[in-house]
């Protein structure tokens, strides 16, 4: 066996591992009582939705869905997993995001949800831009090509209560 045919084996079977891995499947129940919020005294989120890009320019999202949700141990263990560390997540139960609101963000960045029940909630919002045209001299290509950055965070309302956030993605 040459050394090149030695080196293609495990170098195949590293792809044929790769193409196997499954997404990261969830370990905490769905359990539909926790997924309504209950309360009195509804609060109010408000906030903007802003992003760094790689060219570090900041962006508002604009035209786009935020959406809030109520933490329990199923969406605590996906926000962990498919947000922040970006997993894909395999056989997600449609009943663990029944309670799930969605506003529209305006075109400055900003959204704002009423009547909330106190407790800890997930803010998730895509943020979409065309990224910057490849410039050579005079010339600019443009490539067309969107990049799409999830911005999000988690905040904890208490009754009354007015809370402003913003929805960024933290840095690598």
């Amino acid at each position: 066996m040459s050394l090149t045919q030695r080196l293609l084996i495990p170098v195949i079977l590293i792809a044929l591992a790769g193409c196997m891995h499954r997404g990261y499947k969830h370990e905490a129940p769905v359990d539909e009582e926790l997924n309504l919020p209950t309360g009195t005294a509804p609060a109010t989120i408000a906030g903007d939705v802003r992003v760094k890009t790689r060219a570090g320019e900041l962006r508002t999202a604009s035209d786009a869905t935020v959406y809030l949700v109520p933490a329990t141990p199923y969406s605590t263990e996906w926000f962990q997993h498919y947000v922040v560390k970006g997993d894909k997540i395999d056989g997600k139960d449609p009943r663990s995001f029944l309670s799930t609101r969605a506003a529209l963000v305006d075109s400055e960045g900003h959204f704002e949800f009423r009547s909330v029940p106190a407790g800890t909630y997930y803010l998730v919002c895509n943020v979409h831009f065309e990224r910057p045209g490849l410039r050579m001299g005079r010339l600019t290509f443009r490539l067309r090509s969107i990049e799409t950055v999830e911005a999000y965070a988690s905040i904890n309302v208490m009754p009354e209560e007015k809370v402003e956030v913003i929805l960024t993605r933290p840095p690598a």
